[in-house]
């Protein structure tokens, strides 16, 4: 299922960061989880140390891999679509007094391998 294939790639990358690591230089690991041209995409992304590559989170927050993700379960749309899937993630946080909530949307596309993300983009 789609959304099991979202919860297990968050469970992997948040788990990733604490130590300092940086999960979005592990290609093969990736594989496992995104599609060749979003990865792709993710080194494109990785000149600007501003964001996480691939969450787009700001690395300037070093407790955000802490939050609570919650993953929604797959929709797809009628008509035209660029997706075969879409998964809406929920970060939630409480940092310096607030309430922190930001939202995703994972689009999911199937090939032979299986379910791979595709895209992950800010919800507004």
């Amino acid at each position: 299922m789609p959304d099991e294939l979202v919860r297990q790639f968050y469970a992997w990358y948040l788990g990733e960061l604490p130590d300092g690591k940086e999960p979005f230089k592990k290609d093969e690991k990736m594989k496992q989880y995104l599609a060749d041209d979003f990865i792709d995409e993710i080194h494109k992304r990785t000149s600007d140390t501003r964001f996480d590559p691939v969450l787009l989170l700001e690395n300037s927050d070093s407790s955000w891999h802490n939050m609570t993700i919650e993953v929604g379960k797959p929709k797809s749309y009628m008509g035209k679509k660029y997706f075969d899937a879409y998964v809406d993630v929920t970060y939630k946080q409480r940092r310096g007094g607030k309430d922190f909530v930001d939202e995703d949307v994972v689009g999911l596309k199937r090939s032979g391998a299986g379910w791979r993300i595709a895209s992950i983009s800010i919800n507004e």
